[in-house]
């Protein structure tokens, strides 16, 4: 019963259960394959994760290249290429989604962390901070947090005396 899913889904989410949620994608997704937006919400909790016993930089790339004009499809992969530390390619994806995509702070906080992984601090502050408007799991918390800490730290003047 897709209420009942729904419901649950959102029960976990609201209180912060990744690995629960993650469980919760793998089953629907085994008995609705061809259901993109499952797919791509088990590659994202996967990647979320490090549990990459399922696959989850391949499952962001198929669902990514059936709708690659799908801006939460093309965030997730471009997750997956950041963690792969494919950051020149996940700007390409993110810069190729209408401005307003990048608006929403699910997406946001990952164009920033691709931003900041990229060495655009100043550019990627705004993104990361907008994040923030949304909600968001705890993992997701932890990585746009980290993020912003590095994006606010000054770079460290280095010394040009040798010893």
């Amino acid at each position: 019963d897709k209420v009942a899913v729904q419901a649950l889904t959102q029960t976990l989410y609201a209180e912060g259960r990744t690995r629960s949620l993650m469980t919760l994608f793998s089953q629907l997704s085994q008995q609705n394959p061809s259901d993109l937006s499952l797919k791509n919400n088990l590659a994202m909790t996967a990647l979320l994760l490090g549990a990459q016993e399922l696959r989850p930089n391949d499952l962001a790339k198929d669902v990514y290249l059936k709708a690659p004009t799908n801006s939460s499809f093309a965030s997730t992969y471009a997750f997956a290429l950041h963690l792969q530390k494919k950051d020149a390619e996940a700007l390409k994806i993110f810069e190729k989604m209408p401005p307003s995509a990048l608006d929403q702070p699910s997406i946001a906080g990952y164009y920033g962390l691709v931003l900041q992984a990229t060495g655009n601090p100043e550019k990627a502050l705004p993104y990361l901070n907008w994040a923030f408007k949304g909600s968001m799991l705890p993992e997701e918390r932890k990585l746009f947090d980290q993020a912003r800490t590095e994006a606010n730290a000054k770079p460290v003047a280095r010394s040009s005396t040798s010893g």
